[in-house]
């Protein structure tokens, strides 16, 4: 049986189609966000590097849906499917530095963790 409601989601924003602002813009929302680092320098199976994005994390006071986690990720451009995040800790944890190790060519960098303001 599928997976029908959880608690915390991923999502790939694009800076070059992103919204200007889109970090206040998620803050506004209220639901805590962790944003990785800029990935730009990942390279694809043929070396060919990716286009620059950052890795978000949603995690929200209660579970919804695929279709709702898709809704609330559609104002910042960036991928069209949320998915599903299994280990919240894990994906935190190695998310900045998931790069840096295999990558040397990457510079390890801060992360940023958007808190719900009360």
């Amino acid at each position: 049986m599928g997976l029908s409601k959880t608690r915390n989601w991923g999502f790939v924003i694009y800076p070059e189609s992103a919204p200007d602002g889109w970090q206040d813009l998620l803050a506004d929302t209220h639901i805590p966000a962790f944003i990785s680092p800029l990935h730009d320098r990942d390279t694809d199976e043929n070396g060919e590097v990716k286009k620059a994005h950052y890795h978000i994390v949603r995690m929200l006071n209660g579970p919804i849906t695929q279709k709702r986690a898709n809704e609330l990720i559609e104002p910042f451009c960036g991928t069209k499917s949320a998915e599903y995040i299994k280990s919240l800790r894990g994906m935190c944890v190695t998310l900045p530095i998931l790069t840096a190790r295999p990558k040397p060519s990457m510079i390890p960098q801060k992360s940023l963790l958007l808190t719900a303001q009360m």
